[in-house]
């Protein structure tokens, strides 16, 4: 059975310019939104450059300021993903639909496991 992502696209992202005045720009509230995402382990749809997606989740925040994602199972996906200019995420925590870019994506190993590392967003849409 083929990956949901490669299907259908449950969710698409937002328009981040349009709806700046929801963005949360904040450094702290940022990071305790992550962390939300961290510890509840939603999944997340990351869209690579706008463009195809697949299905995630965030792995950990790092005390450098970097966030890292679960790579695609998908090798030809995950070096797109990787070389990537960006990855836009969407989720929902709590029903609250969020969106974020992750800038420059690198592929790393963490915890043994194929994984994608960015540093920290800007900005977060938060959408109630």
């Amino acid at each position: 059975m083929p990956e949901p992502s490669e299907t259908t696209t449950p969710q698409r992202p937002l328009d981040a310019d349009a709806l700046a005045r929801y963005a949360v720009r904040d450094p702290l509230e940022i990071i305790q939104l992550l962390r939300m995402l961290v510890d509840k382990r939603p999944l997340l749809t990351a869209f690579i450059d706008g463009g195809e997606s697949f299905v995630t989740l965030a792995l950990a925040l790092t005390d450098d300021g970097a966030v890292i994602v679960d790579a695609c199972p998908d090798e030809i996906r995950n070096a797109k993903a990787g070389s990537a200019a960006q990855l836009v995420c969407v989720t929902r925590l709590d029903n609250v639909k969020l969106q974020f870019a992750l800038e420059a994506p690198a592929r790393i190993v963490h915890a043994g496991k194929p994984a994608l590392r960015a540093t920290l967003p800007d900005s977060i849409i938060r959408l109630q």
